[in-house]
């Protein structure tokens, strides 16, 4: 009896250690396209609503998913084409504007008052730019600055391949995780060593942490957008409207979104002669429009979703450091799981499995 129980522990090892190194090669396998798995999962759970609405109709799971995957490739194309067109208007622009600014016998034209710091500091700074040498440094840092731009456009070129299969990727695994998904969870489910109520305690925490970090980020986006719109109104920044709407978009790029926006807009008033617009540009948007980003987001996230802001802030950070921009939302999921676990340990101990 011994021996039959030892021969089934020893096959059960084998087993199990088989399942280990199947395991670990198969993440080694997905690993370099996780981000296309994780951006593919995400768009699933986001539009997930709309294709099961869509199915409801249809009945046809491969069409409705297909529909969908079509219904976000437009979108996202058309918000592409604007954003980059909107930018590439300004950039010419700004660009204009600082190279009539540099070149002017006077850069913040006369100053109405002759005392007063404000003065002062315009004055010398006029003087300064006035050298020979000065002028000289500028242009070589300019001719510097247009080598870096071109040396990356020309990466980023080389890169269209590589997010070429990024994106067919992202798409193809959000087709079969429309169709599959719950199938695909249930199996995960049924997989996992722990009884029903940990699962659910487990998975509920996930959904709910998931759900608040795509829609917090959302919304924090649209509210750094409607600042932005604010600030560009009362400084006199030329289509403030559309420039809030794009700063919300580039307020879901981590740490320096919104800077795309605000950092040129502010550049662009400095080389219109507006210094003083420029100078509080640059303070609203370092201290104001940022910060929204670090403080709504873990408050609105932690409200939602039941995890301390501790946790969330940490998450966000430690995720992008590690995963890169995915990692805002992989980051906090990782540090969901570990407290949902040790909650449960701490409630059922060793009566776990």
């Amino acid at each position: 009896m011994s021996s039959r129980r030892s021969k089934a522990d020893y096959y059960r090892f084998i087993f199990v250690l088989f399942l280990a190194i199947f395991a670990y090669l198969s993440f080694r396998v997905v690993s370099p396209i996780m981000d296309s798995v994780v951006m593919g999962a995400v768009m699933a759970y986001i539009f997930f609503p709309v294709y099961n609405r869509l199915d409801v109709v249809l009945k046809r799971p491969q069409v409705s998913a297909f529909i969908v995957c079509v219904l976000i490739a437009v979108l996202s194309v058309v918000s592409i084409l604007i954003v980059g067109k909107a930018i590439s208007d300004d950039a010419s622009t700004v660009y204009a504007s600082t190279k009539e600014f540099l070149t002017s016998e006077s850069l913040f034209g006369e100053c109405p008052h002759d005392s007063g710091m404000i003065c002062f500091m315009m004055r010398t700074v006029q003087e300064w730019v006035s050298d020979p040498q000065v002028r000289g440094f500028i242009d070589d840092g300019a001719h510097a600055l247009g080598q870096i731009v071109f040396a990356k456009t020309s990466q980023m070129l080389y890169a269209i391949p590589q997010f070429l299969i990024f994106v067919a990727v992202s798409f193809f695994i959000s087709f079969y995780l429309f169709i599959d998904g719950r199938r695909l969870l249930e199996r995960v489910r049924n997989s996992l060593p722990i009884h029903r109520d940990c699962q659910k305690v487990i998975f509920t925490r996930i959904a709910a942490l998931t759900r608040a970090v795509i829609f917090g980020s959302i919304l924090v986006s649209i509210i750094q957008g409607i600042f932005g719109s604010i600030g560009f109104i009362l400084l006199g920044v030329s289509e403030p409207i559309m420039w809030g709407a794009l700063m919300a978009v580039f307020a879901m790029i981590p740490f320096v979104g919104t800077a795309l926006i605000w950092i040129p807009a502010a550049i662009g008033l400095i080389a219109k002669g507006s210094l003083i617009k420029g100078i509080i540009l640059f303070a609203y948007g370092g201290l104001v429009i940022s910060m929204v980003d670090n403080m709504l987001k873990p408050l609105i996230i932690s409200s939602s979703s039941d995890i301390h802001p501790l946790m969330v802030f940490l998450g966000v950070i430690g995720g992008i450091a590690f995963m890169g921009p995915l990692g805002f939302i992989v980051g906090p999921v990782i540090l969901a799981i570990f407290e949902a676990l040790l909650e449960i340990y701490e409630t059922e101990k060793g009566e776990l499995v």
